[in-house]
């Protein structure tokens, strides 16, 4: 019985760890919960919100922003000069988002067809 104890008390450290890793993991899934409940986007999103947007995303929050882009040509430079103009927000990025129009493709069938597109275009 005195080996047994010995092997219960040897287990109980190890246990008692993973018992706490698990509840802080379930603390802090829960305070991430709340946060996207109040604010409608993750803390991550808040931290590293332009992770995965596309050049012509990053160049339509510079214009709504009102900042001159035209001169830079690398993704870097164009992301430091968003971090220069202000802090950005998963919220501002979803607005604009959901501002933005998607363009269909055309089906152009003939020669006539072409150039009222683009007569269409030149009228807008």
């Amino acid at each position: 019985t005195d080996q047994n104890f010995q092997q219960i008390k040897m287990w109980r450290r190890p246990a008692l760890v993973v018992l706490y890793l698990g509840v802080v993991v379930a603390v802090t899934y829960l305070l991430e919960l709340w946060f996207w409940w109040d604010n409608g986007f993750t803390s991550y999103q808040n931290v590293n919100p332009l992770r995965g947007l596309s050049v012509a995303q990053i160049h339509s929050l510079l214009e709504l922003r009102g900042v001159e882009y035209t001169t830079m040509l690398e993704k870097t430079e164009i992301v430091d000069l968003l971090h220069h103009s202000g802090s950005v927000h998963f919220g501002e990025i979803m607005k604009k988002s959901q501002n933005i129009q998607r363009i269909l493709p055309i089906e152009i069938n003939s020669k006539e067809e072409y150039y009222q597109q683009v007569n269409k275009k030149s009228e807008i």
